[in-house]
């Protein structure tokens, strides 16, 4: 036994993987408990700098909601409104509390609206988060049913004050029942019961007609072979992303989404993205962003080989949810809910850690850690640079892992032809 393998045996004994995520879990809640102690001290100072701030410094909470509900009132998709239609349909269906007159007249712009102040929108509002909160609640604690109450507490406790998750709610953005969905279907992926899997492939395709790029999850019935499971997934994909359109004006209005969508994509060279963590490591030594776009493609190219490359449940699901945001170049704290998707699986399915996977579990801490968007430059930043360091450690961990099955295949096949 080298040295290397001694200390990583020590280290397990001393640090179970079950004990770095009560830990970890624990310095997320501390981290934020911190930032609410340096609000309450500052007088608010750093809210800023983790929620949004409008270029006339108010903060606009809620009202990726608020405006979400107005718009699927009033035609959304003449309005540039680049959620898909299920969402839209969801938001048309809440809109029906509010009484008529706040939807007479013409479109007003953004926040240019006065219902949100009475109160059944606040009531809406409260509805609106019970429904993914729920499902979020027994998914983490399915995933976590190992644990004692109290720790499944903590590690609920540690998601709800993370940085995306709290950024989410401030918006009042939809992406928490994209997550939440997503979340069911990894938790009935591998049940042995049949309608428990089919609810997980219905739940998949609803995560996709919310957000779309949840689709990427779908791969794993690739990969496991379960042509038949993907078909279905594809049919109920088919019907929250396509058929909903036509509640409003059918092929015309999916014309003006992806329109919608590929001008919003433009807008921003720095975001919680693949291609922003490229941008700001990038930013450190020149202003020069030509080749960004290239080594995004080689970045994503480089997670679709490996993909295939490595038989760890948990790693394809870092690695399709990477390429989520590889696919979006303009995405809010917000977008970083979906970590919590291989953060969950990686503690799973792992008994052991080796180092590397040390280094994974600090990582996933310095993504949700609120705390982290007060040091330095903003955990936009920060959050971005770790999706490339983790695309890049991924990548480079299957390739080691597809040579170590080479070998001792290799090992297996002389062993057998010494004994045959």
């Amino acid at each position: 036994m080298n040295r290397l393998t001694t200390f990583e045996t020590g280290l397990n004994k001393a640090l179970r993987p079950r004990t770095v995520l009560i830990l970890s879990a624990l310095a997320v809640f501390s981290t934020a408990v911190a930032f609410l102690f340096l609000n309450f001290r500052s007088g608010g100072f750093y809210l800023g700098q983790l929620f949004f701030e409008s270029p006339d410094g108010t903060t606009d909470t809620f009202m990726d909601f608020y405006n979400s509900v107005y718009d699927a009132a009033m035609q959304p998709y003449d309005h540039q409104v680049i959620y898909p239609p299920l969402c839209c349909v969801f938001f048309l269906l809440l809109s029906g509390i509010i009484p008529g007159q706040y939807f007479e007249g013409a479109w007003v712009p953004r926040g240019g609206f006065t219902f949100y102040e009475i109160q059944n929108a606040k009531l809406m509002l409260v509805v609106f988060f019970v429904i993914p909160f729920a499902v979020v609640v027994y998914c983490i604690f399915r995933y976590t049913s190992t644990l004692k109450d109290s720790e499944k507490l903590l590690v609920l406790m540690a998601f709800l004050a993370s940085t995306p998750v709290l950024y989410a709610v401030e918006r009042g953005n939809i992406i928490i029942y994209a997550v939440a969905f997503a979340l069911l279907f990894f938790v009935c992926y591998d049940d042995e019961r049949a309608w428990v899997r089919e609810i997980g492939y219905i739940a998949l395709a609803i995560s996709a007609g919310i957000k779309i790029y949840p689709a990427f999850f779908g791969l794993l019935l690739i990969l496991d072979k379960r042509y038949f499971a993907a078909v279905r997934t594809v049919v109920y994909g088919i019907i929250t992303t396509i058929l909903p359109f036509f509640a409003f004006d059918g092929l015309k209005s999916m014309h003006q989404m992806l329109t919608s969508i590929s001008s919003f994509n433009e807008i921003s060279l720095f975001s919680l993205s693949l291609k922003g963590g490229i941008n700001y490591l990038i930013a450190t030594r020149s202003n020069d962003f030509t080749y960004s776009k290239t080594l995004l493609y080689i970045c994503m190219a480089a997670l679709i080989i490996s993909v295939f490359l490595t038989k760890s449940g948990w790693k394809r699901a870092a690695m399709l949810t990477l390429l989520i945001y590889g696919a979006v170049s303009n995405g809010g704290k917000y977008m970083g809910v979906f970590m919590i998707i291989p953060c969950m699986c990686f503690y799973k399915e792992n008994t052991t850690f080796r180092i590397i996977d040390y280094v994974y579990a600090v990582m996933f801490f310095l993504f949700f850690a609120p705390l982290i968007s007060v040091i330095g430059p903003g955990n936009s930043q920060i959050m971005a640079i770790d999706l490339v360091f983790f695309a890049v450690l991924l990548t480079i961990d299957s390739v080691f892992d597809l040579v170590k099955r080479i070998r001792v295949n290799k090992g297996r096949k002389s062993a057998e032809a010494v004994n045959g």
